[in-house]
């Protein structure tokens, strides 16, 4: 279960005989949780949806989306508690496990998240996807109107 714990230490102080009192206030924010939409392994070429959410009071904070194992690491700022993060073209580069954290700014300190569970994304690719990404590799597009016969299967 995520919870948040938000403590205060008062220190009193004394400053040209007036007593001042100092707030240091700590923040410790849950782990988010990330999902992947569609569910399961996705067409290549298609797009995909990773949600970061987190269950805080702190809003209005940073979510960080990244790549355990490659380049992919995106940022977005949200007033809600939870941020979009969209693959348009999934390829086989984007495999693989993401985390997301989420920093927020409370009074005037910055606290971040410990990372969320890795959540692991799959791309599949369908013969007609591999033939027409073959041919645009080729020709620079898909031809209106391609026969091959492949394993002795035509295919349109």
């Amino acid at each position: 279960m995520n919870t948040e714990i938000q403590f205060s230490e008062l220190f009193l102080t004394k400053k040209k005989n007036k007593l001042i009192m100092c707030y240091i206030s700590s923040v410790i924010l849950p782990k988010p949780s990330v999902f992947v939409m569609p569910v399961g392994k996705v067409t290549w070429g298609h797009r995909v949806s990773i949600t970061c959410s987190i269950s805080t009071q702190h809003l209005g904070g940073t979510f960080t989306l990244q790549q355990s194992s490659g380049s992919f690491r995106k940022s977005q700022t949200s007033s809600t508690n939870s941020a979009s993060f969209n693959i348009t073209e999934v390829n086989f580069s984007n495999e693989g496990s993401y985390q997301c954290q989420y920093q927020t700014r409370v009074s005037s300190q910055d606290f971040s998240s410990p990372k969320s569970d890795p959540v692991g994304l799959m791309s599949k690719l369908t013969l007609s996807d591999l033939i027409s990404t073959l041919l645009k590799c080729l020709y620079g597009s898909t031809p209106e109107s391609v026969n091959l016969t492949l394993f002795g299967e035509l295919v349109h």
